[in-house]
């Protein structure tokens, strides 16, 4: 019953910050900015997907005979090899559009981070209703951005660094039972 609340909340804080966005016209150049970003990041996500849709597919299925079987009994056996082909297939095209998704929410999430900072640090200000040091230009979240990437792209390598040793672990048998379990293994815990 806690996790039902709790996501109850956490979706009406989203409704709230809009809302907070709303009344303060000041952050709308700070929230359109890296909106747009994201939005071209995933639209080009997007169009790659759609691209490459049909080497994906074709890929996945090319091992199956496309040619129907010149007898009755032999259905037998291509008629499950052509549905474990379309189940291969489209589980294969599920997971390269996750994968190009997350790559891409990387990707559009290092590259937003500085204008999302300044973004932040003004919300900050205004809750706590504290001066601003300075006033808040574009001059002033490109100053950030050289750090803030370096940042991103720390996080990002620790990131795949983590994601390789899991995965050469999980290549040698003799060590895969002894990691499965591990509490951190989950990509949420490395990425923050």
């Amino acid at each position: 019953m806690r996790f039902a609340t709790e996501t109850a909340h956490g979706f009406r804080m989203a409704w709230r910050g809009i809302a907070f966005l709303g009344r303060h016209h000041t952050l709308w150049k700070w929230a359109i900015l890296p909106t747009v970003i994201n939005l071209v990041v995933f639209a080009l996500a997007f169009a790659l997907f759609v691209f490459f849709y049909q080497d994906i597919y074709g890929l996945a299925t090319s091992f199956l005979p496309q040619t129907p079987p010149q007898t009755w009994y032999a259905w037998f056996w291509v008629a499950p090899l052509r549905f474990l082909g379309w189940a291969i297939g489209l589980l294969l095209l599920l997971t390269a559009l996750v994968v190009l998704y997350l790559i891409f929410l990387l990707l559009g999430t290092t590259i937003a981070a500085p204008f999302l900072d300044v973004l932040a640090q003004r919300v900050e200000d205004l809750v706590t209703e504290r001066a601003q040091e300075e006033p808040a230009t574009v001059l002033g979240a490109a100053r950030t951005i050289g750090a803030s990437m370096l940042d991103e792209v720390k996080k990002l390598t620790f990131f795949l660094l983590v994601q390789l040793a899991f995965l050469i672990l999980a290549l040698l048998p003799i060590l895969t039972p002894l990691w499965r379990f591990w509490p951190l293994y989950s990509p949420c815990c490395f990425y923050r």
